[in-house]
């Protein structure tokens, strides 16, 4: 039996890991139909964008269909209805604007349930978009299980309603340790058993270091994600100043990504004097991320909160020295003065330590760049990790089958 993903945006330029995942999947035999709430709201021209056949979108195109689904499920089934409605208020209690939430959760879970329908789906995977799935849960016999990234949904548990989530869900999958304490922090020990831990992961062999890394005259940085103020690029911006201020002046920063807080930085860069040495790249794709890692001496990730970053596997793949916040699961992947190098968060005059020392240290940085490609050949590689979720969505899927 094919087995659903139910994502909110699909392909995201944010997270493309999810294509690279569903790919992985799919090699190991596994029919994956995928259905997205939306559209992506821009496409990056690359081969990442060639999209799977079995890609059905609920938002942004006939909105007959999600009325038909909606009226065919009071119809065909009024106590599945009823259940998924019970899940709704379970949701949003009497707060009108989460009701309003709700019903619209409600609307898309019954266009969502109509579709598995169709294809025979009994297990549904979901990736932020647990609200729609576990909803969907009242209106289908079949099983659904959740990924859990972190950090956003630990910030509001009860907003998030995590708890009543991993509960009802037949499966969570966090991607780190952090991530598992933090949902077995607020879940029912009974479902304590139906917690695992599957890292993100890379393809190793698209990562991997091309030349031995030789830092020029000048030391070239590069950083990778979306200009959101979470990510610390001001922080990164305030080190460098720290750095020229020290004497060390001969460096570039090139950020890729996009997002919110581009005009911010801009204007910093404009004030500080620092165009001549920071360039804001705005989104790439993969391949052009893989040709600016291989120029690069150093990463930088000096994000306040994160997951465990495939970005910054992706920089220890290709054998580039990581200097990063120590915060919620990047210790799981970087061992401090082994794998890379672990700052503390909001702290520019440390991260400037950090650059520094790997500037000044060429032994540290091979021994670096060894170790990092080793930690994530080992732990997270796209291929492996791919199958143990694999193996684990497909047990579920034959348990949800036997219960039809």
């Amino acid at each position: 039996m094919p087995i659903g993903y139910l994502l909110s945006e699909y392909p995201a330029v944010h997270h493309t890991f999810l294509q690279r995942e569903i790919d992985a999947i799919g090699k190991t035999g596994v029919r994956v139909i995928i259905v997205s709430i939306r559209r992506p709201k821009e496409l990056l021209a690359n081969s990442e964008n060639n999209l799977a056949p079995d890609v059905h979108y609920l938002l942004g195109g006939n909105n007959l269909r999600l009325m038909t689904a909606i009226v065919q499920a009071v119809v065909l089934s009024p106590l599945a209805f009823l259940r998924a409605a019970a899940i709704v208020f379970a949701f949003a209690g009497w707060d009108v604007q989460r009701l309003g939430f709700g019903l619209a959760y409600l609307v898309e879970a019954s266009a969502a349930a109509d579709i598995f329908r169709t294809f025979g789906v009994q297990h549904v995977h979901s990736h932020f978009t647990s609200n729609v799935a576990w909803i969907m849960s009242g209106l289908r016999q079949g099983s659904w299980s959740m990924t859990i990234h972190g950090p956003d949904e630990f910030n509001e548990l009860d907003g998030f309603r995590l708890s009543e989530k991993v509960a009802a869900a037949s499966h969570t999958v966090a991607i780190s340790c952090f991530a598992k304490s933090q949902i077995m922090r607020v879940a029912p020990v009974s479902s304590w058993e139906r917690i695992s831990v599957i890292p993100l992961g890379v393809d190793v062999d698209f990562f991997r270091a091309s030349k031995e890394l030789s830092p020029g005259p000048r030391l070239r940085l590069l950083s990778v994600g979306r200009l959101a103020r979470v990510k610390g690029h001001l922080v990164l911006l305030e080190a460098l100043q720290d750095l020229m201020a020290r004497g060390i002046g001969d460096f570039s920063l090139e950020i890729i990504g996009d997002g919110p807080e581009r005009g911010s930085l801009e204007a910093f860069i404009r004030q500080h004097e620092l165009a001549s040495r920071v360039h804001l790249a705005g989104w790439q794709p993969t391949t052009r991320i893989r040709a600016a890692l291989e120029r690069t001496d150093v990463f930088v990730l000096p994000s306040f909160a994160e997951g465990i970053p495939v970005v910054l596997m992706e920089a220890m793949a290709s054998g580039v020295p990581c200097v990063a916040s120590g915060v919620n699961g990047i210790p799981e992947l970087i061992d401090h003065l082994e794998s890379g190098l672990l700052v503390p968060p909001a702290d520019p005059a440390r991260l400037a330590d950090g650059i520094q020392l790997l500037a000044n240290s060429p032994d540290l940085r091979r021994t670096l760049q060894r170790n990092g490609r080793l930690k994530v050949e080992r732990s997270f590689c796209l291929t492996t990790n791919a199958r143990h979720l694999a193996s684990v969505l497909t047990r579920l899927d034959a348990g949800a089958v036997a219960h039809v």
